[in-house]
Order: C-alpha cells, then sequence, then structure tokens
C-alpha cells in the first residue's frame, strides 16, 4: 500500500528522508549470517491480524490476550525472526481522520448502550427477545473497537520479554 507518486512530489518540493536504522552487517549477502536482512520477516500487525487482535483484547484479559497474539505470531516465525511493526500515533495530517473516526466509535458505543438498555426492558418486560436486537448490540461494539496505545505497548513489552528469555 502506498500513494502513487509519493517520492516524487516529495523530492520536487526538496525533502531529504532521514535514515533511522543502518547496519553494515544487512548488507551482506550470506544467507547465514542471522543479521542478514532478508532472514527477518517483517509484519504489519495490526493490517494482517485486525480480526483476531479484535476477538483477543475484547473477550479476553490483557496477558491472555497477549498470549492469543504470540500463538497466532508463531505462525508465521519465531520472535527472534519476526520485526513487528505496530501503529503509532495518528501524525498530524491525519489529525481530521483520527478525530472522524472517534466519533464513529463514540456513535457506535451509545448505538450499543441504547441496544442493551432495549434488551434489557425487553427482559424485565419479560418481552420476547431477538435474535435481531442481539446481532445489533455485537455490530455496534465491533465498530467501536480500537487496540489502544497501552495494549500496543504492553503487547510489544511483552514480545520483547519473550524473545529476549529465548536467547
Amino acid at each position: 500500500m502506498g500513494i502513487e507518486g509519493l517520492w516524487s512530489f516529495l523530492l520536487k518540493t526538496g525533502y531529504e528522508a532521514t535514515l533511522h536504522y543502518h547496519s553494515l552487517i544487512c548488507a551482506t549477502s550470506n544467507p547465514f549470517n542471522p543479521f542478514n536482512c532478508n532472514a527477518y520477516i517483517r509484519f504489519d500487525v495490526l493490517g494482517t491480524l485486525h480480526p483476531i487482535i479484535q476477538n483477543a483484547y475484547s473477550n479476553h484479559s490483557l496477558d491472555t490476550a497477549h498470549k492469543i497474539m504470540e500463538r497466532e505470531l508463531g505462525k508465521y516465525g519465531t520472535p527472534e525472526n519476526l520485526i513487528l511493526y505496530l501503529d503509532g500515533d495518528a501524525c498530524e495530517e491525519k489529525k481530521h481522520t483520527h478525530i472522524y473516526r472517534e466519533e464513529v466509535r463514540a456513535k457506535a458505543l451509545m448505538d450499543a448502550q441504547q441496544g442493551l438498555d432495549e434488551l434489557y426492558q425487553r427482559v424485565q418486560s419479560k418481552s420476547r427477545v431477538r435474535k435481531e436486537q442481539f446481532v445489533a448490540v455485537i455490530k455496534a461494539l465491533d465498530m467501536a473497537f480500537h487496540w489502544s496505545k497501552e495494549a500496543r505497548e504492553s503487547f510489544a513489552k511483552y514480545m520483547r520479554l519473550i524473545a529476549s528469555s529465548r536467547m
């Protein structure tokens, strides 16, 4: 995924990229070198595992959710050879989108609360409860899900501990 023509536009405006990490060890072509860049698997966690993240962090404690994620990531590689990419804070250019998504989540939570109130009233009045009412509440809660920054940081710390304990 990317923006077509972004780099040519940035070059025209005089933007110079900052190199955050460079290793001469990675430049070697020896496939048996453990520091060979090609030996690592770069993995976008949120983009690839969103349904699993949503299920794990919505229905389980933080520790259990971390273990579920570790088990799921184990299908793609070990903590030693995976480079995990976790989303950070929203950048300034995306603030409007971030605010809009927060509003959508808040509305979804209100809809879920209204659905729960309606379910409660129907149960209290001994009226019939329909499947559609449950589905509406579940759908609203799914729309309101957000993998919080604290949970992402906690997961990153957990994976670092797992990787360091195996070395």
